[in-house]
């Protein structure tokens, strides 16, 4: 397969639960062949960040292959949006929980990119 970029792209990624929690509530997601980065921390102290942040990596990993850089970056907010709704949808499910976590994004298509962020 042909790179989508015209630079060479090396991708890593490690995550650590820190020194306060006792789990990690990080997710992320590296789909290079997409052009597509994502990081994801839930909000500590609340209840289900790890919920909610495992639930944002998943829906952005369903972005496929964008025709466009304004394509990719509608896709990814879609995504974005469609995550939002089932984290809701989560904490009424608990009763009215809060449930949060902040994400990052990088998106590159082609010669262009965006840097998305939230929380």
């Amino acid at each position: 397969m042909t790179s989508p970029f015209p630079f060479e792209v090396q991708t890593g990624s490690l995550s650590h639960r820190g020194m306060v929690r006792d789990h990690n509530e990080d997710s992320f997601l590296a789909l290079p062949e997409s052009g597509l980065w994502v990081v994801a921390d839930g909000m500590g102290g609340h209840e289900a960040g790890e919920v909610a942040s495992r639930m944002i990596t998943e829906a952005a990993a369903t972005i496929g292959r964008s025709s466009s850089a304004p394509d990719m970056l509608t896709r990814l907010v879609d995504r974005i949006d469609l995550a939002h709704r089932n984290i809701r949808d989560h904490s009424i499910r608990m009763g009215g929980a809060t449930i949060g976590s902040t994400v990052v994004a990088l998106l590159i298509y082609e010669a262009h990119f965006a840097v998305l962020w939230a929380g």
